[in-house]
């Protein structure tokens, strides 16, 4: 579904967030998209893995290794971030998920 040219898989995605009917393929996919954007958009990534631990009941960060790789992706990137000083963890408190997982 998400391959069709009339589909806007992002917005499609955004949408499912956002009213809790998503999959978390779909949420995997937004992590991708904030993992690949330069420079990383760690705010997207730390609303998405918040949201989606809201909605799944169970552990959505372990159903499927495509998942667990995107997720190892962002943690390695916040890392590196704040690592390099280009991220102070704790000067961005709004960042609770990406602090506490990585």
């Amino acid at each position: 579904m998400l391959e069709r040219d009339d589909l806007d898989p992002r917005a499609l995605a955004e949408d499912g967030l956002a009213t809790g009917e998503v999959s978390p393929y779909m949420a995997c996919y937004l992590l991708e998209q904030a993992v690949e954007r330069e420079p990383c958009d760690f705010a997207t990534l730390d609303r998405v893995i918040g949201r989606a631990d809201e909605i799944f009941a169970f552990d959505w960060r372990h159903a499927a290794p495509e998942i667990e790789a995107v997720l190892v992706q962002a943690r390695q990137a916040f890392g590196r971030a704040v690592m390099r000083g280009a991220l102070v963890a704790a000067s961005h408190p709004h960042l609770t998920t990406l602090v506490a997982t990585s």
